[in-house]
């Protein structure tokens, strides 16, 4: 539905049913998650895949890296792997593994 894409459904204004309607609503995410407005969906905090592209990657890691030492915001929430708040040292522990894979 056109009318979901556009910058609502992160406000909780609107939000998408199962079949991808437009439904009036509360704010779609669960507090362990932020939302990703572009793809309409939430994401759990710290998997690192900032793009939303199903991996890890040099672009997340680019955009980790614009967020190190940030408020974990916006675009910078999916940095915050300790839900502490702030993009640091903690998280970027967690955000090596989740590149590198496990060993």
């Amino acid at each position: 539905d056109l009318a979901c894409d556009d910058s609502q459904y992160c406000t909780g204004i609107e939000t998408c049913d199962p079949y991808g309607y437009c439904q009036s609503g509360t704010t779609p995410c669960q507090v362990t998650q932020w939302c990703y407005e572009a793809g309409s969906t939430c994401i759990d905090y710290g998997n690192g895949d900032f793009e939303a592209d199903g991996d890890v990657d040099l672009l997340d890691f680019a955009a980790f890296q614009r967020c190190f030492g940030t408020i974990a915001t916006s675009s910078c929430e999916n940095g915050n792997f300790n839900g502490s708040g702030l993009i640091d040292i903690d998280d970027y522990t967690e955000f090596e593994a989740a590149l590198v894979g496990p060993d």
